[in-house]
């Protein structure tokens, strides 16, 4: 019989019924210390009784703890703080737990936003202009959802609602104005300038 160390409390060892069914099939003898119990393919029926209702506790202490997390995050978005990863040209500050400007990242999405503006480019052109002047290598899917994400004017979505951010703008003016008429149709997004052949088509990332 294989053995494990003391194990201290039940949700670190069962997180929901298929981690129960892999550790009995490992046949593992596990000691849990605040219950003073031993479980192992020998243990009595009592202990078996005892660690399936510990195991249903264990589950809802685990989906109570998701529960709460999303609880949170909802609750930051509706402060207009993004609760998720920030996007391409900004960063999380954890330490204040917001969101700012990266002075790396963010003269980049600048002149993307930018050049876009110009009715000159695709994201082709794009992706090789960012190699060339930046040596940032970005897929054109990448830059497609630097294009298209509602973030960089002010407001982002969070499980299905739009909210409005309290994180800084970076870009410029002629960049933003042109992001916003990009960016006020939904769910299919238009282009802001004069369509042509060479156009990207904006939908799915690709270029015509």
């Amino acid at each position: 019989m294989s053995y494990i160390p003391m194990v201290v409390k039940y949700p670190l060892t069962y997180r929901n019924f298929r981690d129960a069914v892999t550790l009995e099939d490992l046949d593992l003898e596990i000691h849990f210390a605040k219950e003073a119990q031993i479980l192992s393919k020998d243990a009595k029926s009592n202990t078996r009784l005892i660690d399936g209702i510990n195991l249903v506790l264990a589950r809802n202490y685990s989906e109570n703890l998701k529960e709460e997390v999303k609880k949170g995050m909802r609750e930051e978005a509706s402060q207009g703080i993004y609760p998720g990863h920030a996007p391409f040209g900004y960063r999380n500050n954890k330490a204040e737990r917001t969101i700012e400007v990266d002075p790396l990242d963010s003269p980049m999405v600048t002149r993307l936003m930018e050049l876009y503006a110009t009715g000159a480019h695709t994201l082709s052109t794009l992706r090789k202009f960012l190699k060339s002047e930046y040596g940032k290598t970005m897929s054109r899917g990448n830059i497609h959802l630097i294009l298209t994400n509602r973030f960089y004017v002010g407001s982002f979505e969070w499980s299905g609602e739009t909210y409005r951010g309290t994180h800084p703008l970076f870009i410029s003016d002629r960049a933003l104005n042109a992001k916003r008429e990009f960016v006020s149709v939904t769910p299919a997004y238009r282009y802001p300038f004069d369509i042509t052949s060479k156009k990207p088509n904006l939908k799915n990332g690709r270029d015509d």
